[in-house]
C-alpha cells in the first residue's frame, strides 16, 4: 500500500490578494512560513513512517516542503516541475475581478461552470494540465513500487497546489474532472490518500480514504 500525505502550499501575498498565482514563482510571506512550521507539526502527529517527500518546482510549493523536512528530519526533497499549478497565461497575476472587468463577467462565469472546456488566452489547456499532473503522479507511483513490494507499506508527502491536488483526487477517486471546484484546498491544506496493489501486477488502482483539512 503507498499512502500519500497530499498538502497544498501555505499563505502568499498573491493568495492574499485572490489573484491568479498560475505558473509563476511566487514565494510563501511570512504567514505562510510560519503556518508551513505548524504543518510540519501537524505532519508528525499522524505518526506515519515518511520515507519521501516531493514537491512542485515553484517556490511556494517548494519551501513549504523545505520546512515541512526541517521539522521531520529529511535531509533531502525530490522537485517534481509537472507537479506545478496551472499555466493560466494571459490571467496570471490578475484578481477574479480584473479578469472580469478585461474579459466580461460571464467569461469568468464559463470558466467556473466549465473548466475542462474553456479556453484562456495563451494558457496551458486544462487537458493538457490534467495529462502534465497525473504523468508526474504516475513517476512517483512507479518510483515507489519496488519498495512496496518489499515492505508492504509506504509513506510519502507530496506538496504541491490547488489545481494540481484536486487533480489528484479526482482521478484517485474516479471523480469526473468537471468535479474539480468542488474540491475544497485550503492552503496548509491535508489530505491523505492510500492505494493499494492488484494482485501480483503492483498497479496502484483505488483510494480507501481522504482526510482533509487544514492547519
Amino acid at each position: 500500500m503507498l499512502r500519500i500525505i497530499l498538502v497544498r502550499h501555505c499563505e502568499t501575498d498573491w493568495a492574499i490578494e485572490k489573484r491568479y498565482q498560475g505558473n509563476k514563482d511566487v514565494p510563501l510571506n511570512s504567514i505562510g512560513r510560519k503556518n508551513a512550521v505548524l504543518l510540519g507539526n501537524k505532519i508528525k502527529t499522524l505518526n506515519y513512517k515518511i520515507s519521501k517527500i516531493y514537491s512542485s518546482c515553484l517556490s511556494r510549493s517548494y519551501e513549504t516542503a523545505g520546512i515541512i523536512s526541517e521539522h521531520n528530519g529529511f535531509e533531502s526533497l525530490n522537485k517534481i516541475c509537472e507537479l506545478n499549478e496551472r499555466n493560466f497565461g494571459d490571467w496570471e497575476g490578475m484578481t477574479y475581478n480584473e479578469i472580469s472587468s478585461k474579459y466580461g463577467k460571464s467569461k469568468t462565469d464559463e470558466y467556473l461552470n466549465s473548466p475542462l472546456n474553456f479556453s484562456i488566452p495563451n494558457a496551458e489547456t486544462f487537458k493538457d494540465f490534467k495529462d502534465r499532473v497525473l504523468k508526474g503522479l504516475n513517476f512517483i507511483i512507479n518510483a515507489n513500487k519496488e519498495e512496496i513490494k518489499d515492505t508492504k507499506e509506504r509513506t510519502i508527502i507530496v506538496v504541491a497546489h490547488g489545481g494540481t491536488n484536486r487533480i489528484i483526487i479526482c482521478d484517485a477517486l474516479n471523480l469526473s474532472f468537471e468535479n474539480f471546484f468542488m474540491i475544497k484546498q485550503d492552503f496548509g491544506g491535508i489530505n491523505v490518500l492510500e492505494y493499494y496493489q492488484n494482485g501480483d501486477t503492483h498497479k496502484i488502482f483505488g483510494v480507501i480514504g481522504m482526510l482533509n483539512g487544514n492547519i
